[in-house]
């Protein structure tokens, strides 16, 4: 099974999240990544390959984004900042040359913005246009080529507390959005969290159903709008307000964060375990 790296913090924030890679899925012995000085890992993190890509916040009310060799011993090298604003989601883009970074900009009033960062040339970020309403905020994120991205938000002109995915197309600004998936359709009382399948055709989303009263993985086909369950549980008490979805990348299993962290298949809804719940905790993750 592939390795995997998890961000994994607690919802009090009485203690610095830590960042882990495991060598493969049975991997008993991380290797933890200790945040740098004066900074915390957020728990946004993508990985392609041999990259990992992780977001720090400071303590200063600014953002830092860090690239690192999925290795034992590798450090976490600065690639982009931003002084004032918050990281909230970040994705690479297939070929791992490129990562979309979704930011809180502002100090008073905040605005969303993407931004597309080379990898290898670290400071050039051309921004893409703000999202609207300014009171939008992304915590999910797919860059499946370097000109479709996938979005999932809360604060539409909907409402400020209405969730949806939608797909855009990336062309020096953001046009679309391709709806995708929205809250309070049958089967969808509250979306926590989606990605996108590496060959941009599925959309796995995690939300609540029967009025918040249970925990739901689906599978939505981009095409048809057809969705199938994946996964359902009671919700518990100590379930964070977040999940975390991630593909392999064959696109046959998914990963899901969601105070545990588990995979299942899109084939036939198997289920394993990677950690076991901490009760008050959170936990990101993504695929090597």
């Amino acid at each position: 099974m592939e390795s995997f790296v998890a961000v994994r913090g607690l919802e009090s924030s009485d203690a610095s999240p830590v960042l882990s890679w495991y060598a493969d899925a049975g991997a008993a012995r991380p290797w933890q990544v200790n945040s740098p000085v004066g900074e915390d890992w957020t728990g946004d993190v993508a990985v392609r390959g041999e990259t990992i890509v992780a977001a720090t916040a400071d303590f200063d009310g600014g953002s830092r984004v860090h690239v690192m060799r999925a290795e034992p011993g590798a450090e976490p090298v600065e690639v982009w900042r931003i002084d004032q604003g918050r990281v909230s989601a970040v994705s690479l883009s297939p070929d791992g040359e490129t990562m979309a970074v979704a930011v809180d900009v502002g100090t008073v009033r905040l605005a969303e913005q993407i931004h597309l960062v080379r990898i290898d040339e670290p400071g050039a970020c051309p921004s893409i246009v703000p999202m609207r309403p300014s009171t939008s905020h992304v915590f999910s994120m797919t860059l499946c080529s370097a000109d479709r991205l996938m979005l999932a938000r809360v604060g539409t002109a909907r409402g400020p507390q209405h969730r949806e995915v939608a797909g855009y197309t990336v062309s020096g600004a953001l046009s679309g959005p391709t709806p995708l998936l929205q809250d309070h359709v049958p089967g969808v009382f509250q979306i926590l969290g989606a990605a996108l399948s590496p060959d941009g055709t599925r959309l796995a989303a995690a939300h609540s159903d029967d009025e918040g009263a249970t925990f739901c993985v689906s599978l939505v086909s981009v095409g048809t709008g057809a969705r199938r369950l994946l996964l359902k549980r009671e919700h518990r008490l100590a379930d964070p307000a977040w999940a975390d979805l991630a593909f392999d990348r064959a696109g046959e299993r998914l990963l899901v964060g969601y105070g545990q962290l588990g995979w299942v298949s899109v084939v036939d809804a198997e289920f394993g375990s990677l950690l076991d719940e901490d009760e008050g905790t959170w936990v990101r993750a993504a695929w090597g």
